[in-house]
C-alpha cells in the first residue's frame, strides 16, 4: 500500500525536480515482481543484509514469539532478506538535496 501511495505522488516529485527511491531489505527477485505488478515509476533499491539501515539506526529485531507468526503468513523474512535473524526496518522517510547531502526526515 504504501508503494502505491508513492507512486501516486510520484509525478509531483518529479515535477519539483526531485527523484524518489525506495530502499528495502527484500532481495531484488522479489521486488523485481513488485516492481512490474504495481507499474511503479520509482526504483526499489534493495539494502543487502540492512547495512544502510543500520548506519541510520532503524534496524531492529522481532521477538522471538513473532517468528512463527511471520512464518504462519508466508513472511519468511530469513529467504526474502538473506540473512538468519528476523531483522526489519523501521519505515524512514529522507530529505537528500542535489549535492547529496542529507536536508532531513520528513
Amino acid at each position: 500500500m504504501e508503494l502505491e501511495a508513492l507512486q501516486e505522488i510520484n509525478a509531483e516529485i518529479r515535477a519539483l525536480g526531485a527523484w524518489l527511491v525506495t530502499i528495502t531489505p527484500e532481495l531484488e527477485r522479489y521486488t523485481r515482481n513488485v516492481h512490474r505488478k504495481l507499474n511503479l515509476t520509482f526504483d526499489i533499491l534493495t539494502d543487502l543484509h540492512q547495512k544502510i539501515a543500520e548506519q541510520f539506526r532503524l534496524v531492529f529485531v522481532l521477538p522471538d514469539y513473532l517468528h512463527d507468526l511471520y512464518k504462519s503468513n508466508g513472511m519468511t523474512l530469513d529467504r526474502f532478506h538473506d540473512e538468519s535473524e528476523y531483522r526489519l526496518p523501521m519505515p524512514a522517510r529522507y530529505v537528500i538535496d542535489q549535492g547529496g547531502s542529507f536536508v532531513g526526515p520528513i
